[in-house]
């Protein structure tokens, strides 16, 4: 009987017994709590940095463009936009003559897409069926969703973004302050309604975002398993890899949003083709490249951060070794 602790209680749920005989002391619910907090917060600022290198060329892309687009952007430096009433450049005005022609090419309107050039909030309204279904059950959820999308309803008419709403089956883009960005969104329209691959890409970028969302929070709340343990039934074997597996399996989750993008911008390449200029083709497939590097730099970061919030949430909560019970004792 030598050797352990002859008094102490190692059953229940406190404690962790491995096939060896080693006995682990779990740590408690506020040290766990810290632990989950403290990597969540480690993980998020070692994101950032990250997300930022790959979004740099795109907002200074944006900057380009949104200059091009205008002639006192042109001919009068950064705040001539604000001098005076704008007038639509000659690149504006190609862009927005060649969009339409790629629409009529596009063969998109035989399937039921519509064009939506968006001067304001109401020619919007359709987005809110965009609303998971699942999410009107739930008040808060739906307006906290609601909130946000009415903050990217706001960035389409003020020219700052543009989008394909699958569920409407429409494109909507500000195209005389953004209609560089028609073609892309026509790119997606396409994976939606045309071709298997990207017909297969755009329906799983959604399930793509879950298995994403659920390796996040698998790596931060669920505890590593210390040395000799093993998962003990189905769902503590299929969490238990997606623990050691997290950062792998966000970033696999960000693979058809990444795919996906990818390929909207090469559909839309190919309609816009001989309708722009060669300079101003060029121009748009450079611009389309640097908007692809912040998909994959929101896989990257992602998958990164999820990494460190695991590996700092347990190494704070690591359970500590506290007895080994020799083999034949009783």
């Amino acid at each position: 009987m030598t050797g352990i602790e002859p008094v102490r209680d190692y059953s229940g749920s406190k404690y962790i017994k491995t096939d060896d005989g080693s006995v682990y002391e779990k740590a408690g619910w506020g040290k766990t709590t810290g632990a989950v907090v403290a990597g969540n917060a480690v993980g998020g600022f070692a994101m950032r940095p990250i997300q930022n290198i790959f979004r740099k060329p795109v907002l200074a892309a944006i900057k380009q463009m949104e200059q091009l687009n205008y002639t006192h952007g042109q001919n009068m430096g950064y705040f001539g936009k604000y001098l005076g009433d704008r007038e639509i450049s000659s690149v504006g005005k190609e862009f927005i003559e060649a969009s339409k022609a790629a629409f009529a090419k596009s063969g998109l309107d035989a399937r039921g897409v519509k064009f939506v050039d968006v001067k304001n909030m109401s020619d919007l309204n359709c987005l809110d069926g965009e609303i998971p279904k699942i999410f009107k059950k739930y008040p808060k959820l739906e307006k906290f969703f609601k909130r946000k999308l009415d903050c990217s309803k706001s960035k389409i008419v003020k020219g700052k973004n543009a989008c394909f709403a699958p569920k409407a089956n429409k494109i909507f883009v500000n195209t005389e302050k953004m209609s560089y960005t028609s073609f892309h969104e026509m790119g997606h329209a396409l994976n939606a309604n045309m071709g298997k691959i990207g017909k297969i890409l755009a329906k799983s970028r959604r399930p793509g975002m879950l298995l994403a969302g659920v390796a996040m929070l698998t790596g931060i709340f669920k505890r590593k398993k210390v040395e000799g343990e093993k998962p003990q039934g189905v769902v503590d074997k299929v969490t238990t890899f997606i623990k050691d597996n997290c950062g792998k399996l966000t970033f696999l989750g960000f693979l058809p949003t990444i795919l996906e993008e990818g390929l909207a911008s090469v559909k839309g390449a190919k309609l816009a083709k001989g309708l722009l200029s060669e300079k101003n083709f060029k121009l748009l497939n450079r611009f389309n490249s640097k908007a692809w590097l912040t998909y994959l730099g929101a896989g990257i970061a992602t998958s990164v951060g999820v990494t460190l919030a695991s590996k700092v949430r347990d190494w704070i909560a690591e359970p500590k070794k506290v007895a080994k019970l020799p083999e034949g004792n009783i």
